[in-house]
Parts: C-alpha cells; sequence; structure tokens
C-alpha cells in the first residue's frame, strides 16, 4: 500500500514540476508586470437595453466588478440578441419546449472610444412549457439565467485574457 502511495506522490510531484516549466501562469495571480483583477475593475459597463440586458449587465458586474465601481478607464458596450424556437411539438401544434439563445456582441473601448477588443460570446438552453403558466415562466427566466451567466463569465474571461496579453505587449 506504502508504495502505490509513493508513487502517486511522486507522480504529482512531476507534474507540478512540468507544469511550471511550460509556461503555465495563473491568469487572476498576483503579478508584478500586470493586476487583471486592477484593469477588470477599471471597465465600466454600458447599459444594455431590455430585461435579458439588465440581467446581463448585472453579472457583467458580478463578475468584472466584484469589489464595486473602478475609474471606468474602459466602456465595455454590449448588445443582446435573444432568438428562441420551438422544439418539442405535439401533435396538436401545442409547443412543449422551447429553445432560447443568447448572443452578445461586445466591444471594449479606451476612454477616447478607441476600439481595443471585440468578440461574440453564446449560450443556448431550452426550457420545458407546462400547464402551469408560472412554471413556465420559472423555467423561462431560470434558462434565460443561466444562459446569460454563462455568457458573463465568458467575456470576463476574454476580458482578462486582453488585458495579460496587452501587459505583455508593453513590456
Amino acid at each position: 500500500m506504502l508504495p502505490a502511495m509513493m508513487r502517486r506522490f511522486f507522480l504529482a510531484a512531476a507534474a507540478c514540476a512540468m507544469l511550471g516549466g511550460c509556461g503555465f501562469e495563473p491568469l487572476y495571480g498576483e503579478r508584478r508586470d500586470v493586476n487583471v483583477v486592477g484593469e477588470l475593475a477599471g471597465v465600466r459597463i454600458a447599459p444594455i437595453p431590455d430585461r435579458g440586458g439588465q440581467v446581463l449587465r448585472n453579472f457583467l458586474l458580478d463578475q468584472i466588478k466584484p469589489r464595486g465601481t473602478g475609474s471606468g478607464a474602459y466602456t465595455l458596450a454590449v448588445e443582446l440578441r435573444e432568438p428562441q424556437q420551438e422544439i418539442g411539438i405535439l401533435r396538436n401544434d401545442t409547443a412543449t419546449r422551447i429553445a432560447y439563445s443568447a448572443i452578445a456582441t461586445y466591444t471594449l473601448a479606451d476612454a477616447g472610444g478607441r476600439r481595443l477588443l471585440a468578440g461574440q460570446s453564446s449560450s443556448n438552453t431550452t426550457y420545458q412549457l407546462s400547464n402551469s403558466p408560472f412554471s413556465s415562466l420559472a423555467s423561462r427566466f431560470d434558462s434565460r439565467d443561466r444562459a446569460l451567466q454563462e455568457i458573463s463569465v465568458d467575456i470576463r474571461n476574454q476580458l482578462a485574457a486582453y488585458f495579460l496579453d496587452a501587459s505583455r505587449k508593453r513590456q
């Protein structure tokens, strides 16, 4: 039993040593050359129209600025589209399942309005319709929230990668 534990220990130690040598570095870790969390805190998120846009903006605020407002050195503008399609249909043409998609097109600009980064993020979910209007509405909102949460994480990761890459280019 002891040799198996020792083998696992040495394999884990070797994996850690190889990981350190491959150039791996944490995205949000403390570094001398860039503070990704600080750069993210400087992003002002422009209002996004409609209720889905408000929900996405709140998720983005939670992801990008968890400690509150920052300097506003950058502006993130997001356009959100939310197409839906009936995918489960009974013989009497009654929909039973809906496919919900959220597509966010975003642009990061500096304080002077110069576009620094543009991209798109999307997520797809489905929800079930039921005989209860409240249950159907709750399923719809939950589906929307899951998709928009996923998009907010993806946009945060794209911004963080941009700030890390931009800091390396400045050096």
